[in-house]
């Protein structure tokens, strides 16, 4: 099943849950794109979090899943997922996640190690629950923080301020 993943961890490392105030069509279709241009993008690794480190830069790879496996989400992926999304809205949005960290050194970039992971966003009426799993890597972005980077990301492809269409009702890491 589209944007399912059969065998998503059980456990679980952060969860979050979020009021929104736009239409669940609307916010899917804005989340997947917000990912998709992640997967071209680079930040500095303070842009992310407060206290993080100027000199580390951030790249992504996010993937949406269906079944037991994961596809990169490319143009043909977003097609496919903003044609579903438009016929029938999502219950759940898996995502693997791949941060990958680099430093340049003497003008050459050195890849530092990355971190590997899961998100499973559900949808509940006007409420979305964040589920987060860090599977493997130095975890140097929180949940929190890397929540609140993708909420930015959506809020941008809405033209909307993040605090005019999300309301963090609660936000842990386990």
């Amino acid at each position: 099943m589209l944007g399912e993943y059969e065998l998503f961890p059980t456990v679980i490392h952060g969860e979050a849950q979020i009021a929104f105030s736009v239409d669940r069509k609307t916010l899917q279709l804005a989340i997947v794109e917000a990912l998709h241009r992640l997967n071209s993008e680079v930040e500095v690794l303070s842009h992310i979090m407060k206290l993080g480190d100027e000199t580390i830069y951030v790249s992504f790879e996010f993937g949406v899943a269906e079944g037991s496996s994961f596809f990169f989400i490319d143009e043909e992926e977003l097609d496919r997922l903003r044609g579903r999304i438009k016929s029938k809205p999502l219950e759940v949005i898996d995502v693997f996640y791949v941060l990958k960290y680099h430093k340049v050194v003497n003008g050459k970039r050195r890849p530092l190690k990355f971190d590997y992971g899961f998100l499973r966003f559900l949808f509940r009426n006007d409420h979305m629950h964040l589920l987060f799993h860090h599977e493997r890597g130095t975890m140097r972005i929180s949940f929190s923080d890397l929540t609140r980077f993708l909420l930015q990301h959506v809020c941008i492809l809405l033209n909307n301020e993040s605090s005019k269409i999300f309301k963090v009702v609660r936000i842990r890491e386990i």
